[in-house]
């Protein structure tokens, strides 16, 4: 009898702690999605604020032809940033990684504020330097965006997966309704710094959000992943000279309209490393992109829609704006406002498609 009194008393006191761990849990989510969320309002607000400010901005700083490598250096390297951001988070774990794009973002918005502030550097303009500190910038901002995705992976449950990635479209949708009518704004007001600068402060409360919630645990737990031990640096390269030869081809060929000698060279240079990549991925232990996904028709169904609909939505605002300011003639802010609708109704479907 007294045995079984002890434990009765005993019974409310696990229930309380049992509780306050489920609210503590809770509280721990919450906070993870919402750094998760700023992290991509960072990324969203990057897009929607530079591709009505880039066509003014080119201007502003003497070199109008190269404008749109504002947009293109950050893309390009943030596409070669993500799986490289993947597989390091393999072997750091989520936490650490996470937290070491957002902090270098934040230093990179700080530095692409800056460029050309203390006049040109031996051969670098103010555009060279900004152009630069961009490709800068996408390395963190491509690691950053993976890194949201995959956070939600490891910490929420499949069946909640595709709600918290809807919610993540939240976010968008602040930066799709303030974006472009600020990016206008500032340039119009020759305050094109402030485009940079106001990463600062999102971008340490990211930061320190996932440092406060996300488990240290956990963070080990995840990159205790003994095939994953290692990173491919052969395939690393094969990578990035396949995908930047590519850009930098496709750039080309929209600004000049023809082949010439240089972009068969780099067309070449893109084969080749795009075939040496598939052998490595094949024959290495621990690849950094294993190639057995894209058996999964999910996956590959999946990839070339956000393929096909990412040069549909990214060229479609720089080319628009750049039209509206340039050959209607509307100040930057008037071309943001019009853009607006557009990148609300993307953010409001995305909402909608992650609840369905």
């Amino acid at each position: 009898m007294i045995t079984r009194k002890r434990l009765s008393a005993a019974e409310p006191d696990q229930t309380t702690q049992d509780c306050d761990d489920q609210t503590a849990n809770r509280t721990a989510d919450l906070q993870i999605l919402l750094a998760l969320q700023i992290a991509i309002f960072l990324s969203a607000l990057d897009q929607t604020v530079l591709n009505v400010a880039v066509p003014q901005l080119g201007i502003i700083l003497g070199e109008p032809d190269k404008s749109a490598w504002i947009i293109t250096a950050y893309l390009l390297f943030a596409t070669v940033a993500t799986p490289i951001a993947g597989k390091v988070s393999d072997i750091f774990g989520v936490r650490s990684v996470f937290i070491g794009a957002c902090v270098t973002f934040t230093i990179a918005s700080i530095l692409c504020g800056c460029a050309g502030m203390y006049g040109p550097i031996p051969g670098l303009t103010a555009m060279g330097q900004l152009l630069l500190l961009r490709a800068f910038q996408g390395i963190a901002g491509g690691a950053m965006l993976g890194l949201c995705f995959i956070t939600i992976g490891h910490r929420f449950p499949i069946s909640q997966r595709g709600k918290y990635q809807g919610l993540l479209a939240a976010a968008f949708v602040i930066a799709a309704l303030i974006g472009p009518s600020l990016g206008g704004w500032l340039v119009d007001i020759q305050l094109w710094r402030v485009i940079f600068f106001i990463n600062i402060v999102p971008g340490a409360l990211a930061a320190l959000l996932m440092a406060k919630a996300y488990p240290a645990r956990q963070n080990l737990k995840d990159g205790l992943v003994k095939s994953a031990g290692k990173i491919d640096f052969a395939g690393v390269v094969f990578f990035i000279l396949a995908v930047a030869p590519a850009i930098h081809a496709c750039s080309q060929l929209g600004k000049s309209g023809e082949f010439s000698i240089s972009l068969w060279s780099e067309i070449a240079v893109v084969i080749v490393a795009l075939v040496a990549f598939v052998h490595r991925e094949r024959t290495t232990g621990a690849p950094l992109l294993p190639l057995h996904i894209f058996k999964d028709r999910i996956v590959l169904v999946s990839l070339i829609t956000v393929f096909t609909t990412g040069i549909g939505l990214f060229g479609s605002t720089l080319l628009m704006a750049t039209i509206l300011q340039k050959v209607v003639g509307m100040r930057a802010v008037v071309s943001g406002m019009m853009l607006t609708p557009l990148m609300l109704l993307v953010a409001g479907t995305s909402i909608v498609g992650g609840f369905m």
